[in-house]
């Protein structure tokens, strides 16, 4: 061996593992508990949209069980006639603003409209009074009943003739003059008022009436559900309308995507996330502990067989197999609690390796039929694989359902294991059965 070659490595470079180990630590770290807030943060929304679809679920119209498609299906006409409401209750209380602003500005060109006529009227009298003698036609005109657009008109055309036939009238008509354009200008102000307070009447009129068009149309909308729309039915259809209809919101649109899923999807996402939240909570406790960091894959792996052990597990369940407390709960087309549908699925992904053991032990049961390998014995002592993945043997003895003793003695291969034996050894310890036990008993 050369000098070159015996050299130790670098101070900086035996600083360096340690460093790379720490971030190595770090970031496997951070990915675990990120991963594990967005998983929770998902079966958050899985969760409540099982539990609001369950709600509407219960819902009976005319003796049939609600459909969620269905009920989403009058939700998009319901929703769109609702908007044109809105919009349509928007301008009638706008058009109600201004018709009040407008009654305001009514009162006062009525005020002035009045003023003017009756300085008009005087001003006429006083001129009628002032022709008597000189054109009497023209003064018992001014005098008689005929409206005051007539008078003035009349008037005004025979202004010319009479100021230069009679000196004396130019006060009384420069007088005329000034209290009819007066007059003029009050009446102008006035009649634009009442045409626009006529328009803006005709408008509320028009929306009131179709906003009671839209309401009509949304109990055609209901009849689509049932035809009895009497007033608790139409409150229940409302209610359940609403928790379908997301708002503006992130949270409401994500809860509406989940709840208007089919709902055996939905039930089997819920399972799969909580299988997936389960692991994590595995992998937390583990790093908890200071087991070690492990490699991306590992975990990867690890959450994968949580959500697959967690599906299968409640397939098993609801296949009717005893392998929980209560399994009816998960049973027949009754709907299910998605409370212990995420208990089951939780444990499932949390203690994945005994779910797998259960299941192991319920179909040697279900498919045995005589036939057996022949008894082995462990190849070597089997104790340290068990400590080294923090197993231990009581737990290993339930499952095999023998003593404490009878399974230590598999374990150091004094005693044979049968078939069945054999196989729950391998998957609680996660090996092959070939590499664990052999034909041959230990010497």
């Amino acid at each position: 061996m050369s000098a070159s070659s015996a050299q130790p490595a670098s101070p900086q470079a035996s600083i360096a593992r340690p460093g790379t180990r720490l971030r190595k630590e770090f970031f496997v770290s951070t990915f675990v508990i990120v991963l594990t807030v967005l998983v929770g943060t998902v079966c958050i929304f899985a969760l409540a949209s099982t539990l609001t679809q369950s709600r509407i679920l219960s819902l009976s119209f005319d003796g049939v069980p609600a459909s969620i498609w269905k009920l989403d299906s009058v939700r998009q006409d319901w929703s769109a006639l609702r908007k044109q409401i809105a919009d349509q209750t928007e301008a009638l209380k706008a058009a109600n603003s201004a018709n009040l602003m407008l009654e305001d500005r009514g009162t006062k060109a009525a005020q002035g409209l009045n003023w003017a006529k009756e300085q008009l009227k005087d001003t006429l009298y006083e001129v009628s009074a002032s022709l008597s003698g000189i054109d009497n036609d023209l003064s018992d005109f001014l005098s008689g009943s005929a409206d005051y657009g007539a008078k003035v008109a009349r008037l005004k055309a025979s202004n010319a003739r009479l100021r230069n036939g009679q000196a004396s009238l130019a006060g009384v008509l420069d007088q005329f003059d000034k209290i009819s354009g007066a007059y003029a200008i009050a009446k102008t102000e006035y009649d634009e008022y009442d045409a626009e307070s006529k328009g803006l009447n005709q408008k509320i009129t028009s929306l009131a009436s179709g906003i009671k068009s839209i309401q009509d149309s949304i109990d055609v909308v209901f009849s689509k559900i049932t035809k009895n729309v009497d007033a608790p039915t139409r409150a229940r259809i409302e209610n359940a309308l609403y928790e379908l209809n997301p708002t503006s919101t992130w949270f409401s649109k994500a809860i509406s995507w989940f709840v208007i899923l089919q709902p055996d999807v939905l039930s089997l996402i819920l399972v799969v996330l909580m299988g997936v939240l389960g692991s994590s909570m595995q992998i937390l406790h583990s790093l908890f502990r200071g087991d070690g960091i492990q490699s991306f894959g590992d975990y990867v792996l690890r959450l994968s067989v949580g959500a697959i052990t967690a599906l299968v597990i409640f397939i098993v369940a609801k296949a009717g197999v005893p392998i929980i407390a209560d399994a009816s709960r998960l049973n027949g087309d009754a709907p299910i609690n998605p409370y212990f549908v995420s208990f089951v699925a939780i444990i499932s992904g949390l203690m994945s390796e005994q779910a797998i053991v259960t299941v192991q032990n319920q179909g040697q049961r279900f498919f045995a039929n005589g036939t057996s390998e022949p008894d082995r014995w462990a190849r070597q002592d089997l104790n340290p694989d068990l400590a080294a993945q923090n197993l231990d043997v009581p737990t290993l003895a339930r499952y095999l359902t023998i003593s404490n003793e009878a399974a230590e003695a598999i374990l150091k291969g004094s005693q044979r294991a049968t078939s069945e034996q054999q196989k729950i050894v391998a998957i609680y310890l996660r090996k092959s059965v070939r590499d664990l036990f052999s034909d041959l008993p230990q010497r």
